[in-house]
């Protein structure tokens, strides 16, 4: 078994659409505390995190952006207002956490955006563990090359 490698596209929204996300998100979310009768300080944070959300909080619309109904799985600022998306190209290679070595503790933290930081670190990887058939199967590289030309401003990390 080896870390997951998740390939998402990245999806841009401009200030409105977030700006509306995030209020659709978090409406709904104060409609289940309501159904399922949360705590009022719970459903009063939330209505003020919505009030804000109205007001333009950059913060809070970002980490508001992403539903929990679908396949979304994050937001993020650094490049302005967005969502990634999983696409079909998911665990295309998988690396083993020992193959991190002394970055163990840290390999969530790698994150490709572009064919050649993605080409860079796998060609730095111990020419033992490229070798190896479970994690780097016949085609995985084509596969990235595939992915990163038809997601051009995706994203690939491990989890």
């Amino acid at each position: 078994m080896g870390i997951h490698t998740w390939f998402e596209q990245r999806i841009d929204l401009t200030f409105e659409e977030a700006q509306k996300r995030a209020i659709n998100n978090v409406t709904r979310a104060i409609e289940l505390f309501h159904k399922y009768g949360s705590e009022k300080a719970h459903i009063d944070l939330y209505e003020k995190y919505l009030e804000s959300i109205k007001k333009g909080d950059h913060y809070l619309i970002c980490l508001n952006l992403f539903d929990t109904d679908k396949d979304n799985r994050y937001s993020y600022s650094g490049y302005g207002f967005g969502i990634l998306i999983e696409t079909e190209y998911d665990d295309t290679f998988r690396m083993s956490y020992d193959d991190f070595g002394d970055r163990k503790a840290h390999y969530e933290s790698y994150e490709f955006h572009s064919l050649d930081e993605t080409i860079a670190f796998l060609d730095a990887l111990d020419p033992l563990v490229k070798e190896n058939d479970y994690k780097f199967p016949d085609g995985y590289l084509d596969k990235i090359k595939e992915f990163w030309e038809k997601y051009p401003s995706g994203q690939i990390h491990f989890c």
